[in-house]
């Protein structure tokens, strides 16, 4: 290194190693620039894809309704719904809820036998790194069970009105409304005695009371199949009315009854549910497992009677069609249509093969949950749900009894 005296720059002897050290130096710059510029690049365009995906996500939680069973609503879950876990768009759901024991993460259904129960579910939306959760809160309703004969021992009570419309539809004096009180009481010995205080009320306002009484017993009727299982039923068997004062305890008076000669006469099936006791459900759903409801399904809705003579079956179909059956599938109705009405009943329409009629029927119906207990010939024990159909001439709640305080 020396100063040039023209110039005063001090002039550097080159160093072959510096030049190439300093030349290495600048290149790996470069490099270095073009590497950090790349991975820019990617970063930017991996990021507008997560914004994408989170975006997805978020959008399909917002407008996400689990997949409930037909007719099942937020307020009335009943039906497995595993179909959630099946992904959307590379969306995958899973589950998680705070009683496992009455919807599981795998979505399925077990109703409790003594209240409704709320269950809080969380939904979780995974898309890549994206993901996003919704909650939502349901209603499982309670389900009845047959009882033990042990549980129905006591007096219970109901009581409705039914109103009658006489011949002659211009004029209403012949119009009537009866009001019924009953009071049933089951022995432990299995009988137990209806009795029925029924007042009339004519248009006038002129009353008449009279009283029927029902006599009869409770018995188990076994189901033949892989499994044992005993339905508690009931049978009527004699039968006295009186239209001056109430019976007294005294056995005078009574009737036999002989039931109808029909296959369309059901045993009744009895039923504990929300403390009371059911007595008026005819029919069950013969292909029940994960599809039930609470409400009238339509496609694969197949109910048959319990007990009774001979064997129904109706089947509901999505177009408002149905289908009556008897023994060994033979055909009973012929272009067969059903309605729900409004005020909750259901009204069948078809032409009786067997009797050559056009029949319609209308009737208010109620479905609901009953536990079922399924006991094996190797002991092992499963406990699932079966749904029953309530079909009568009162609303479901008008024909429970409730249990009188003793």
């Amino acid at each position: 290194m020396k100063l040039d005296s023209q110039t005063s720059v001090i002039k550097y002897k080159a160093i072959p190693e510096w030049d190439e050290l300093l030349r290495t130096i600048f290149i790996s710059g470069l490099l270095l620039l073009v590497l950090l510029s790349g991975c820019n690049v990617n970063n930017d365009a991996q990021s507008k894809q997560e914004k994408i995906d989170q975006n997805e996500v978020d959008s399909y939680a917002k407008s996400y309704q689990p997949p409930f069973v037909k007719n099942d609503t937020l307020s009335s879950v009943t039906g497995y719904f595993s179909s959630f876990l099946a992904s959307q768009n590379g969306i995958t759901v899973t589950l998680t809820s705070d009683k496992e024991h009455i919807i599981s993460s795998q979505g399925s259904v077990t109703p409790s036998t003594t209240s409704d129960e709320i269950v809080n579910l969380t939904f979780l939306f995974r898309k890549g790194m994206a993901q996003a959760t919704k909650q939502i809160t349901v209603t499982v309703p309670q389900m009845g069970y047959p009882p033990q004969f042990s549980e129905i021992v006591g007096t219970w009570k109901r009581s409705w009105k039914t109103t009658y419309s006489g011949s002659d539809e211009i004029n209403p004096d012949d119009d009537y409304t009866e009001t019924v009180s009953t009071e049933l009481t089951i022995t432990a010995d299995s009988e137990f005695i209806r009795k029925d205080t029924i007042i009339k009320t004519d248009a006038t306002g002129v009353t008449e009371t009279r009283f029927e009484d029902f006599k009869g017993f409770f018995t188990g009727r076994p189901i033949q199949s892989d499994y044992l299982c005993q339905y508690l039923t009931f049978n009527w068997s004699f039968y006295r009315s009186s239209n001056l004062e109430a019976f007294t305890d005294d056995t005078s008076g009574w009737l036999q009854c002989q039931p109808g000669q029909t296959n369309l006469y059901p045993t009744t099936i009895v039923c504990m549910y929300k403390d009371k006791l059911c007595m008026d459900i005819p029919y069950q759903r013969i292909n029940t497992f994960h599809e039930c409801q609470n409400s009238l399904p339509s496609v694969y809705s197949d109910w048959g009677f319990i007990g009774g003579y001979g064997q129904i079956s109706l089947h509901f179909f999505e177009d408002d069609t149905v289908s009556i059956t008897g023994k060994d599938d033979v055909q009973i109705s012929e272009g067969g249509t059903y309605t729900k009405n409004a005020d909750h009943t259901l009204t069948i329409r078809y032409k009786n093969l067997l009797t050559g009629k056009q029949v319609q029927t209308t009737s208010y119906y109620q479905i609901f949950f009953s536990r079922y207990i399924q006991t094996h010939y190797d002991g092992n024990v499963t406990i699932w749900g079966r749904s029953y159909l309530y079909s009568g001439e009162l609303p479901f709640g008008e024909a429970m009894y409730t249990r009188q305080k003793l």
